[in-house]
């Protein structure tokens, strides 16, 4: 975490703008501003953590440039947001990273770390845990570890590590002797150990904590890493110079971490012990001054000031140092009350600094690293952490102070949490348990999709395994086996390892094991392939590093993902394909499923740029039956249910065979006493808790449950820009009275209004679309528009609906209310128009919209072959599924982006092979995609279209991670592609294995012709095979071809929820394009 071990420069998520041109609004006087402030922040610093997402590792930043621990720290950072403001936006988030990240041993030592593992990595982590029990966080659930029983076992691995053979006792900072850094005695792996000892002895009153506390303060300051004036230095080298020399530098963490320890022991002593740590607090707080320019503002002095004005040399962890001071300041004000009146100052003058330095970024409010000036151009991870805590800690003085479990604790312990992990055990006979899973097998399919329709190829099933035959060994052989099993593991690289523990016949797990400080468990047969393919390169006499470094960058998720792009986001906005939810609401079937605000956090959260909300009008609280926090009514469906939905089918179907019946006017809005002429009629602003009705969301004319248009709203303005900061479409559907229309409007300007579209002073129905680039951070509402003029005539009769999922199952379109002035001006650059046909006056206006069903879609590429994608050259269209797809299936989304149909919306309520494609489409992209040359207009000419062709070679190596623990899957697999020719399908025979060796089996596709790369996916699918019903999916990966990286590859592949699971695929491929002669100038 220091300067030795990582001069890494500041790393960026995003490409940030220079400028002053905004800040955050920081008034330290009025806690809902400092609220507000700590939630932009909190919303910028999020936007950089991806491992909530669909095929992401929670808990893990991105890496380079960050290291596991600081995503450890930074989650602390989100528990004390939700401590300070009561805000639950991140909780999820939080339980998930920090449940996942608990390591095999349930003690914050994933073996995946252990290449970075320090004292100082897992403390960070357990101090996030200690905050957690401390501040009563929510607690796990039940059957998941606990916070408190989680920071017992860091504390007891830990304290084995005590090593008294060097310096006379203390912590090194690394875990692994292995790992560079392990010579090193430091504070930062000392001083959290201390730490976590003194909280863990306030929390449980177990005095053996207070004795460590005690113990770590006193070796400390004996070896001078906290000297007589209380400055607290780096460290000192263990094993050439005994701890005799320290480095001298200081940190701000350093400091803040032993004033921490101080204060909580003064907490929890009396008498003269009380006074010595109450001397040593006094004596930080002096010493710690230094930190503070011109005594006001903090800043980190060994790294902010030694540079030139436009270049710091703070390197990415350093960066996120004054985090911590400002954390742990404000928890000392409460552990010792009369420190607030020296801490209270600096924090506040600390945080109107920061507050006016976070003025950079395309959003105008990114943090840098430097505070004491104008924005100096440094952003990440750490300085938005160093900015939020700064800021947030204000709010301490309204706030409890930490519990214990005598003063309302509620987390749960286990004082030998951690102890006896990591001994190493002798190999164990195969069990009954082992042989009972031995009937399964296992095959492989490739799907590849070349530009649109499906080639298919023979299957090839063979059934090769053989029984496990199992052998029992005496104890005195059992002990000789232990004791080569720790000469091998102790040999100098993982070749070396693997070798010897093949040589003398070791299992599987011993083979795994050893390659444990390189890289995550690898199945035998997956190092055994990657040995013969690093053999195979060196003969060839490509240079390669060791066998180790080999295998590093092979399970590496970087090189197992496509190859990364650099988005061009300087094209109008009709020149991006855009990734698109349809009925967005539903977590289920369109019948009678739940519709549910999480519906909508899902999609945002994997990178949906265009959801859809249907509103129709609302009962008023007094009026709906009892109903659930979301909205959504309580009874059981059964009998009920199915009542209620043959009642919703004769009511829509009275209707279409009624269309001569009257249909009841409603108020002419110009006839209102308090409306005006031209003006729009705009409600008392109720609020949510009057009584008044207010719109709900759900699928008309079904048993689907609803959800209040308010939440909905709230959501989206929380999660609209969480994954990507490119423009989000909501599409409309409205179904709803004027009177609740206006009060839709007002939902959405209350949620929403500083991300809608800002309307140019010259605009007209001809101003021509907006690059995507500024868009940035916006939300494009998707509405019918009826111009002012005919706001009055239309107000007194009803108009078509120009978009309804269920049109292509009725026959005929449900007929709805016009839309009010007010909502539709709120559609600026994307104004829904009923289609009639290319010719119709709207098809020439660069703001409208066509939205059409797929049915009606492949009805004009049959009439009028070309149409469709001229019109898309330029302007904008939704294509939908049709409304016979009741069970939420999907449509081919790749025809219609063929047809250059910009918004393919898809069912994202079950991963299937739409989504997946889509996924594969839009991955690293923002959920804009900039279509194809030959797909856009350059300079007022189409380019040609360029086309390939293609051979690609794929080898099947192995495979791992498969299968559940109570059963051995029967896995082939199988790929295929896609083209306007058919679908070409390759599968592989079937293996009996949760880590089969698919022996180098080849899936070749040679001589596909006239490709294009941009519009088309490799699939891979494993599968499980069953001779009785239908094969199931066991893990998937997809990838758009340009994008496809041939060679050998290790796939991280994802589970069917479209989260990244522990299956792998080691494979190694070869693929050669040349031009095609089908290259033409337009690309229908």
């Amino acid at each position: 975490m220091l300067s030795m071990r990582r001069l890494l420069a500041s790393g960026a998520a995003l490409l940030l703008l220079s400028g002053t041109t905004s800040a955050i609004e920081l008034d330290l006087d009025n806690p809902a501003s400092i609220r507000s402030a700590a939630s932009t922040i909190a919303h910028g610093m999020m936007s950089y953590y991806s491992g909530n997402e669909s095929g992401q590792v929670p808990g893990l930043l991105p890496k380079p440039p960050y290291y596991w621990w600081e995503a450890g720290a930074m989650f602390g950072s989100l528990i004390d947001y939700w401590y300070y403001t009561g805000d639950t936006t991140y909780n999820d988030n939080v339980m998930q990273a920090m449940l996942f990240q608990v390591g095999e041993g349930v003690d914050y030592e994933p073996r995946n770390q252990t290449s970075n593992l320090g004292n100082d990595d897992q403390s960070f982590w357990a101090m996030s845990a200690m905050s957690a029990a401390e501040l009563k966080f929510p607690n796990p659930p039940p059957n998941e570890p606990q916070w408190l029983a989680l920071v017992q076992a860091v504390f007891n691995r830990q304290a084995s590590r005590w090593d008294t053979s060097t310096c006379g006792g203390g912590l090194r900072w690394q875990a692994v002797s292995i790992n560079a850094g392990y010579n090193y005695k430091n504070t930062i792996a000392n001083g959290p150990f201390a730490a976590i000892a003194a909280r863990l002895g306030a929390y449980t009153q177990n005095q053996t904590y207070f004795e460590w506390a005690e113990k770590s303060w006193d070796w400390m300051s004996r070896i001078g890493l906290i000297n007589e004036a209380y400055q607290v230095f780096d460290g000192s080298e263990a094993d050439k110079l005994n701890c005799t020399q320290v480095d001298q530098t200081q940190w701000t963490y350093n400091a803040g971490i032993m004033l921490l320890t101080a204060a909580t022991m003064w907490n929890q002593t009396t008498g003269d012990v009380q006074a010595k740590w109450g001397t040593r607090v006094s004596g930080l707080l002096g010493a710690n001054m230094a930190f503070f320019r011109n005594q006001t503002i903090m800043y980190e002095v060994s790294c902010e000031i030694n540079f030139a004005p436009s270049k710091g040399v703070c390197n990415t962890d350093q960066h996120s140092f004054k985090a911590y001071l400002s954390r742990w300041y404000a928890a000392t004000t409460k552990l010792a009350p009369w420190t607030a009146p020296t801490i209270l100052p600096l924090l506040r003058s600390s945080a109107t600094a920061a507050a006016a330095a976070c003025s950079g970024g395309s959003d105008g409010v990114t943090c840098p690293s430097r505070w004491w000036m104008a924005w100096d151009g440094e952003y990440g991870v750490g300085q938005q952490m160093s900015a939020l805590e700064v800021i947030q800690s204000n709010l301490i003085q309204s706030v409890a102070g930490p519990v214990s479990n005598k003063t309302g604790g509620t987390s749960q312990g286990d004082p030998n949490a951690g102890m006896g992990v990591g001994q190493i055990k002798p190999p164990t006979a195969i069990t009954a348990r082992d042989k009972g899973g031995a009937g399964a097998l296992t095959a492989i399919w490739l799907v590849i999709m070349l530009g649109g329709s499906w080639i298919y190829a023979p299957s090839v099933h063979e059934k090769t395994w053989e029984k496990p035959q199992e052998r029992t060994v005496d104890s005195a052989e059992a002990l000789l086996r232990v004791a080569i099993f720790v000469a091998i593991e102790n040999l100098p690289d993982v070749e070396a390892r693997v070798a010897g523990f093949d040589r003398f016949g070791y299992s599987t797990q011993a083979i795994m094991a050893s390659a444990e400080s390189s890289s995550p468990e690898l199945a035998a047969s997956v190092l055994k392939h990657a040995k013969a393919e690093y053999q195979a390169q060196l003969q060839t006499g490509v240079k390669r590093d060791s066998f180790d470094h080999f295998l590093t960058n092979l399970v590496s998720p970087e090189a197992s993902g496509p190859l990364p792009i650099s988005p061009n986001i300087s094209h109008k906005i009709s020149q991006y394909f855009i990734s698109s939810s349809h009925n967005t609401y539903l977590t289920g079937n369109q019948l009678w499923s739940k519709s549910s605000t999480d519906a909508y956090k899902d999609v945002l959260k994997r990178g949906c740029r265009c959801i859809e909300i249907d509103v129709w009008d609302g009962d008023s609280p007094s009026s709906a039956s009892s109903s659930d926090a979301e909205g959504q009514t309580g009874k059981p469906r059964e009998e009920s249910e199915v009542k209620k939905l043959r009642g919703f089918f004769k009511k829509g179907l009275g209707r279409l065979k009624s269309n001569d019946k009257p249909i009841k006017a409603v108020q002419n809005e110009a006839a209102r006493p308090d409306s005006s002429p031209g003006e729009d009629h705009m409600p008392t602003p109720w609020r949510t808790m009057s009584g008044r009705a207010e719109p709900k969301v759900y699928h008309g004319y079904t048993a689907t449950k609803e959800v209040p248009f308010r939440k909905v709203a709230e959501v989206i303005r929380d999660y609209a820009f969480r994954k990507s900061d490119l423009p989000l479409i909501v599409s409309f559907e409205v179904h709803t009275s004027p009177e609740q229309q206006e009060i839709m409007v007002e939902i959405i300007n209350d949620y929403w209004k500083q991300y809608l579209v800002p309307v140019p002073a010259d605009f007209s129905e001809t101003t021509p679309l907006p690059a995507l680039e500024s868009l940035r951070k916006r939300i494009l509402i998707k509405v019918k528009y009826t111009p002012p003029e005919k706001v009055d005539k239309s107000l007194s009769k009803t108009t078509s609906h120009e978009e309804s999922s269920d049109d292509e199952t009725q026959g005929e379109q449900v007929k709805k209310g016009t839309i009010i002035g007010a909502l539709g001006r709120l559609g600026v650059y994307t104004r829904s128009c009923h289609f009639h046909g290319f010719d119709q006056p709207e098809a020439k206006l660069p703001t409208h919209i066509f939205a059409l069903g797929e049915g009606k879609l492949l009805d004009l590429h049959e009439e009028s072959p070309g149409q469709v994608f001229k019109h898309n050259l330029d302007y904008l269209m939704r294509a939908y599924p049709k409304g016979t797809r009741v069970r939420s299936n999907n449509l081919d989304p790749a025809p219609f982006w063929r047809q250059g149909i910009q918004m393919v919306a898809l069912n994202w309520q079950q991963m299937n092979a739409a989504m997946m494609l889509n996924e594969a489409m839009f991955a690293g992209t923002g959920g804009w995609a900039l279509k194809p040359e030959g797909y856009r207009m350059e300079d007022g000419t189409l380019p040609a279209l360029k086309r390939t062709d293609m051979d690609l070679t794929i080898r099947i190596l192995a495979a791992q991670g498969l299968g559940i623990e109570e059963s051995i899957p029967d896995a082939d697999f199988r790929d295929g592609a896609k083209n306007k020719g058919g679908e070409w399908k390759r599968k592989t025979s079937v293996r009996h294995s949760r880590g089969p060796d698919f022996a180098g089996e080849t899936l070749s596709f040679a001589g596909v012709t006239g490709v294009v790369p941009d519009l088309s996916f490799v699939r891979f699918k494993l599968m499980d095979e069953d001779r009785f019903q239908q094969d199931k999916m066991i893990a998937w990966g997809c990838y758009r071809l340009d994008r496809f990286r041939p060679g050998l590859q290790l796939l991280h592949l994802s589970d069917l929820s479209g989260r990244a699971c522990n299956a792998r695929l080691l494979i190694n491929s070869t693929l050669s394009v040349v031009a095609s002669a089908q290259a033409s100038q337009m690309a229908t």
